[in-house]
């Protein structure tokens, strides 16, 4: 049978014609923009959108703009209670603390040329405690001139104010604490020829004592032994790569007092000659610092007094164990001044541990700990002082923050009547700009 198929006349098959389209759905021609000619600049587009970069401390001073200055003031006040504001060993009296603390840096924002003055001064009052306040502060500036790209001239001046304690070999016999204020300049010049970096510096400084009040009346004639120091340091560094820049420094100085004799008839101006050989380092910016050895000499005019010799170390270590943690560890040597009957000098090693960690980007808290062995050459007189503390800091906001610490010092001496041990508590606010 053949297939089945429509007929032809069946509605489905019949053909119609087209309807004409609608013009309404016509498309729309697009017009036609003629390409630039070569000498015709093409429109630019709206700039692309970039992400701020990410504030790497959120809760740092960003500053005050004077000119071409940024200024950073900070003010901090805090209350607390030291069990032994005078570090005394027999019948130690406590008292509330309460200190003041400000602080100002400013950084030039120049071209070329700089130009950084660092202020601090600070005042702990002890009510219950009398002659026991302890006035401090530091303040230094630093211009460098930029001679040329390899040339630089580095001047400086400084000045240091501090208290002794009553117990101290240097102050025995006084009552209350005495100020010491030191000052001093530097001139310098530094100058790199390929990997080689030179550097030269010239070094004034002035040491004034407050003469101190004996309890049985009368007074301690301290200022006998002020000082001048006068030096020359130099120091030659290779740089081969980031672990490995070795260097070698010297230090020559000259040290003469303004009176002649001290109080117990020592003539007691010096010279002194140290060396050291290290390496500074800069491992993928975790690891960084440098660590030097070397050796110390210091000859006293006055026959009597031996030469005060040793080997030195020092150096500064700071390791970034993760984005959170940082560890930094120094250590120093230096021979110091005495007015100690026998003794022509003190040998002081010192070595200081800080470990902080962010728990939050607005929380840190840090811990410290320290250790400083100091030997009285020609008298067998020695002592060690050990310190530690805690530290924790909020942060309110980028200006406001809560502070709050504890430290315990402890002090072991050879000399009678010399040892003592010290608690501090401390909460307060900082202001920062």
């Amino acid at each position: 049978m053949p297939p089945l198929v429509p007929y032809p006349s069946e509605p489905s098959q019949r053909r119609r014609r087209p309807a004409p389209p609608d013009e309404r759905d016509a498309p729309v021609p697009a017009l036609e923009t003629p390409s630039p000619s070569v000498s015709t600049a093409a429109i630019p587009g709206p700039p692309a959108t970039r992400r701020p970069p990410v504030d790497a401390d959120p809760f740092a001073p960003t500053g005050v703009r004077a000119g071409a200055f940024v200024l950073r003031p900070s003010l901090e006040q805090s209350v607390g209670y030291d069990s032994n504001p005078n570090r005394l060993t027999a019948n130690p009296k406590g008292s509330a603390a309460i200190r003041t603390e400000g602080r100002l840096n400013a950084q030039s924002d120049w071209s070329v040329h700089k130009l950084e003055l660092d202020l601090r001064g600070g005042y702990s009052a002890f009510p219950s405690v009398p002659n026991s306040d302890q006035p401090e502060g530091a303040a230094r500036a630093t211009l460098r001139l930029d001679a040329d790209r390899a040339t630089a001239i580095e001047l400086e001046t400084r000045a240091a104010l501090s208290t002794s304690r009553p117990g101290s070999p240097e102050t025995g016999g006084a009552v209350g604490r005495t100020r010491i204020l030191t000052l001093g300049a530097s001139a310098g010049m530094n100058r790199r020829l390929g990997r080689l970096l030179f550097d030269v510096k010239a070094l004034a400084d002035h040491t004034q004592y407050e003469d101190g009040k004996l309890a049985g009346g009368g007074t301690l004639p301290l200022s006998l032994d002020d000082f001048g120091s006068y030096g020359l340091k130099t120091r030659v560094s290779y740089e081969i790569g980031t672990a490995l820049n070795p260097f070698v420094e010297t230090l020559v100085d000259l040290r003469r007092h303004d009176s002649r004799l001290d109080a117990n008839l020592y003539r007691r101006d010096s010279h002194g000659l140290a060396a050291r050989i290290g390496n500074s380092f800069d491992v993928t910016r975790t690891l960084t610092g440098e660590l030097g050895v070397g050796y110390a000499r210091r000859t006293y005019e006055d026959a009597r007094f031996k030469p005060v010799e040793g080997a030195t170390f020092g150096g500064q270590l700071v390791w970034l164990a993760s984005p959170l943690t940082k560890l930094t560890m120094r250590a120093s040597t230096d021979i110091g001044e005495t007015n100690v009957i026998g003794v022509a000098g003190v040998f002081v090693r010192k070595g200081e541990l800080e470990i902080v960690h962010a728990m939050r980007r607005y929380l840190t808290f840090t811990a410290t700990g320290g250790y400083s062995k100091s030997v009285y050459e020609g008298a067998g007189l020695e002592q060690d002082s050990w310190s530690g503390g805690f530290k924790a800091e909020y942060n309110l906001t980028r200006n406001l923050a809560i502070r709050g610490s504890y430290t315990h010092e402890l002090l072991r001496s050879t000399a009678p009547a010399s040892n003592y041990r010290a608690s501090i508590f401390m909460f307060g606010l900082k202001l920062q700009r």
